[in-house]
């Protein structure tokens, strides 16, 4: 809750000039695409855990640093977040349905993107001990951990309403 933090935003509609206003996500589209972003970011999460580990080789990595390595996963800013950047979102035809997209090669961070940045941030805020103490035991597969965190059709995850969206059935 609570109110606008601050008062010093004064003047932000002047004229021509100055930087564009920063590119946002949009919020409502967010439940469509969590099902899609809570895959995506744990396959994403998963790779980083496979690599840290490999960079350490003699030893496992903590969940201390498992969580290091996941910092900045879902800010499209950093490049632990660049992953984002080769997502879009794709109506289908009778645009009800958006779904998530990954293309051949990364664009420009748009609203798309920046959309899927918030559903990954979603998860994230809800799904990181999970994830961190999975890759810690690594006793599980990407898979078992999308379905474990994401939900499975009919089974939904431990991210309760936010990735509600893969224990449904998709539409016909």
């Amino acid at each position: 809750g609570g109110g606008m933090m601050g008062g010093g935003m004064m003047g932000g509609m002047g004229g021509m000039g100055g930087a564009p206003p920063p590119i946002e996500g949009v919020r409502d589209d967010v439940p469509y695409i969590q099902c899609g972003a809570c895959k995506a970011l744990v396959r994403r999460a998963f790779y980083v855990a496979k690599t840290a580990r490999a960079e350490l080789k003699s030893r496992a990595p903590t969940e201390e640093e498992y969580l290091t390595k996941l910092e900045g996963i879902c800010d499209t800013e950093q490049p632990s977040g660049e992953w984002i950047h080769s997502f879009d979102l794709v109506e289908d035809m009778d645009g009800r349905k958006v779904s998530l997209k990954r293309m051949p090669q990364a664009g420009e961070c748009t609203v798309e993107c920046k959309t899927v940045a918030l559903a990954c941030a979603n998860t994230m805020a809800e799904a990181e001990t999970d994830l961190t103490e999975a890759f810690y035991t690594n006793s599980k597969t990407s898979k078992e951990l999308e379905a474990l965190i994401c939900g499975a059709e009919g089974k939904p995850g431990s991210i309760g309403g936010l990735a509600g969206e893969c224990s449904k059935a998709p539409p016909l």
